[in-house]
């Protein structure tokens, strides 16, 4: 049993047991009256003797009721809480939500508040002989304790969890948790749960793939992943899993999704959406604010008045269009002027920047397909020059240069697109040519193919290739890869391994007559591009890393989070810089030596984690796993039941006293 007002409390109800005592001490002061006889007035006349002004404290059955009541009344003012259930032994894996939901305001606190709350009653109830395990979830999961008795330990690690923001991934986390108890199983300790504090604002879990079988009851795992493993360690166990649901207010709207168009080479538009996800109207205000290429003015472009339907109706969502007369470089910020229980959903910020035109150079004995891919019609966005193999190299650098059907011996430092030919660098050797090659895969987190569908493209031959161990595989075909990339220290490759027309002047590929042909190679233009080394895009989601690539010439990056720290990254070999530390939400200022610094805005932009509302179980491959309320879990305050027997005494104490006397 635990107290949240103890000391005061206490202080409370000694005062007042003192003064109903030393009333029972003093002697009641008569006034005089002149009587016939004293016979019946025997007690008085004793009390009359004494010369102090005190008495002997007798026994009495009101003074014992009244120091009841008061006990029981100090009681219910020390707000004792206890929890009666009945713990489970062994290891606990507890699984922690640190995501965006997890920040909204509730009676009590954020949300996540509550979730550290009623970790910390697991963790009281949690027997002497047991273990317990602390995971952190968001977009990553972190581990925060490892398995550990120590209750107090415990209790640190919950108090050290910070909010955090981005996404749910329960996958991840599901999955370190399995990987835990499976190695905890191993050693022969079967008696584990894993018990998840969450409002339930993650991926259905339908959809995600864990190593392990869920079922009614919880996760069913083999204690080793191994074929050759021994018979002991093949055997299946199950891990219980239980669901802590915790928060239960929904008034929230959010700025959902952000998006950019160039009307002309000068101008551009901004497409806001805005969605309602509580049960009530709301009326919001949405501005644009341009804070200039340092991040700290705060010029109004424009704002606007909306108004959203509850949830679920076709008014509960809108879009708002801004337009940018002049495109330069500068931060905007979208503010959400709304009173709701999220706030980190109310605001997004977009970089712009103004475009620069790459110089690009076609190497080829003609070819119609590629220069219509790399110069549309109308189209202004690259410098373009186009040479015979004979007059290579031109004298002067390019940014991109395109070899078609043809490789130079050597290359320079820079940034090179292959076409039906292997580059000359080390590690790529070509092995022959496949006959008919099927097109099987592409890697869709890869630049290159963004907005690219490679179905329906088909081959009559490609060239086979050896690759290094650094190489990228953005294609894959049957028996060969059909394009990779090839990233060093100061090269940057990308090679389609087929001709688009062979040597008879005939189709290799249907691939040209598609939409993905264009798109690919504007991709690849940029991805090569030295001076764009924010590849990764403008703006991410709040919690994935900032990734992008570095100068030939330059190897370390300065990262500025939106709290002011600042952080040196370092890139690898291939002069990728990968930056995790993206929690907060708000512009992060890159700086790189000789270069002009450059936003990258972490926004929330997630209608799962803007939709607050509590999920109180789930669905899981047909099982339901049922959601314990966080109240229930963590201790309850038990002073209403010292109040009604407080005013028991009271009853009692006024019928002994109307009936019996005192």
């Amino acid at each position: 049993m635990g107290f949240i007002n103890a000391t005061e409390a206490l202080i409370a109800g000694a005062a007042a047991a003192a003064a109903v005592v030393a009333l029972y001490f003093l002697k009641l002061k008569r006034r005089e009256h002149v009587i016939s006889s004293t016979l019946l007035w025997q007690r008085t006349l004793n009390d009359l003797t004494a010369n102090s002004p005190f008495q002997k404290l007798r026994a009495s059955l009101l003074l014992l009721l009244q120091l009841l009541l008061l006990a029981a009344a100090a009681f219910a003012l020390a707000r004792p809480m206890m929890n009666l259930a009945v713990s489970k032994g062994g290891d606990i894996i507890l699984l922690i939500d640190v995501s965006s939901s997890m920040n909204s305001r509730e009676a009590g606190g954020a949300r996540l508040d509550l979730a550290k709350d009623a970790a910390k009653g697991i963790i009281q109830r949690m027997p002497k002989l047991d273990s317990m395990m602390i995971l952190a979830f968001a977009g990553q999961c972190t581990v925060r304790r490892s398995f550990t008795s120590s209750k107090s330990d415990l209790e640190r690690a919950v108090d050290q969890i910070t909010p955090g923001e981005g996404t749910t991934n329960l996958e991840e986390a599901l999955s370190v948790a399995i990987g835990m108890g499976r190695s905890r199983g191993i050693v022969g300790k079967d008696k584990q749960r894993i018990v998840i504090l969450s409002d339930g604002g993650f991926e259905d879990p339908a959809k995600l793939k864990v190593d392990g079988h869920i079922t009614a009851g919880g996760v069913r795992i083999f204690r080793s992943t191994e074929r050759d493993a021994p018979p002991d360690l093949q055997e299946s166990f199950e891990i219980p899993l239980q669901f802590v649901s915790v928060g239960k207010n929904t008034r929230n709207a959010a700025i959902t999704h952000l998006d950019t168009r160039t009307t002309s080479g000068e101008s551009a538009e901004i497409f806001v959406s805005v969605e309602n996800f509580s049960s009530e109207n709301i009326e919001a205000g949405l501005s644009l604010h341009d804070r200039g290429p340092d991040g700290k003015s705060n010029k109004l472009v424009n704002a606007v008045s909306i108004s959203l339907e509850p949830k679920g109706s076709a008014e509960a969502k809108t879009s708002r269009v801004f337009q940018i007369p002049q495109i330069a470089d500068t931060l905007l910020e979208f503010t959400l002027d709304v009173k709701d229980d999220l706030a980190a959903d109310n605001n997004a910020w977009f970089p712009l920047r103004k475009p620069r035109r790459p110089s690009v150079l076609l190497v080829t004995n003609g070819n119609i397909f590629l220069k219509k891919a790399l110069v549309p019609d109308g189209d202004q966005a690259h410098q373009f020059a186009e040479i015979r193999p004979a007059d290579y190299p031109p004298g002067v650098s390019f940014d991109v240069t395109v070899f078609d059907n043809w490789a130079p011996p050597a290359l320079e430092p820079g940034s090179y697109i292959f076409i039906g030919k292997p580059p000359p660098i080390k590690g790529v050797e070509p092995i022959g040519h496949v006959k008919r090659p099927v097109l099987l895969d592409w890697d869709h987190s890869h630049p290159l193919a963004r907005f690219v569908d490679f179905n329906g493209v088909y081959l009559m031959r490609a060239l086979h290739c050896k690759l290094p161990r650094h190489a990228r595989e953005v294609v894959e075909g049957d028996r060969c890869p059909l394009i990779f990339a090839v990233s060093e220290i100061d090269t940057r490759v990308v090679c389609v391994a087929f001709d688009l027309i062979d040597d008879d002047g005939r189709l290799n590929t249907n691939w040209p007559f598609r939409i993905s042909f264009p798109v690919f190679f504007s991709n690849a233009v940029s991805w090569l591009n030295p001076e764009l080394y924010s590849s990764a895009g403008a703006a991410i989601p709040v919690g994935n890393p900032i990734t992008f690539d570095l100068p030939a010439d330059v190897r370390t990056a300065s990262i500025t989070n939106p709290s002011g720290r600042e952080f040196t990254v370092e890139a690898d070999k291939q002069r990728r810089v990968a930056f995790g530390k993206t929690h907060l939400p708000g512009p992060y200022r890159v700086h790189v030596e000789g270069k002009d610094d450059i936003w990258i805005a972490a926004n929330v932009l997630s209608r799962k984690e803007s939709d607050i509302a509590v999920r109180e179980s789930f669905d899981w491959s047909g099982s339901e796993i049922g959601g314990t309320d966080a109240a229930r879990e963590t201790p309850s305050e038990i002073w209403k039941y010292f109040a009604l027997l407080a005013v028991v005494f009271l009853m009692t104490e006024w019928y002994v006293y109307h009936r019996h006397g005192r």
